[in-house]
């Protein structure tokens, strides 16, 4: 194998050694800029110059309609995130229903459709999937004893 010969960077006009990869392939040198910071910003405008130049790259038109494009795409991310976010569970006030031991049933259709209550009651009270019912009822009745609804209690609004 031959040795690597100096080139000259085209933007800093220094001698540097290329890259082992970039070899003189058929009488054309691959690399000429070296890899400093600014000469490598210098070689990413000039090709980037080369593209819009050619008849290939993109025109000033396609560019605008692209961006156009890209910001309604992250509008519309954006607005169904927001729209997940604001799924709360129903407010309607529900009549008490008993089993048949004559305890009362905890209503947990919001409970199953939202992760989010699930994972954070797991992680303040350390618990996991199966144990986590008992800790639900407890905090169901708690609430229920803070807003004054639950069994046994007058509602005094």
């Amino acid at each position: 194998m031959s040795r690597p010969v100096p080139h000259k960077c085209l933007h800093c006009k220094k001698f540097f050694l290329p890259d082992f990869r970039n070899v003189f392939h058929l009488g054309v040198r691959h690399q000429k800029y070296c890899s400093e910071k600014t000469c490598q910003v210098a070689s990413h405008r000039a090709a980037q110059k080369k593209l819009r130049a050619s008849p290939k790259g993109p025109q000033p038109e396609d560019e605008v309609e692209r961006v156009q494009k890209w910001r309604a795409k992250r509008r519309e991310q954006a607005q169904a995130q927001v729209a997940v976010l604001r799924d709360d569970c129903p407010s309607e006030v529900v009549d008490r229903q008993e089993d048949s031991r004559g305890m009362v049933v905890l209503r947990d259709d919001c409970l199953d459709r939202n992760p989010l209550i699930i994972g954070l009651i797991s992680q303040l009270s350390g618990v996991l999937r199966d144990d986590i019912e008992p800790v639900l009822k407890s905090l169901h009745s708690r609430g229920q004893m803070i807003l004054g609804k639950g069994p046994g209690i007058v509602n005094q609004n």
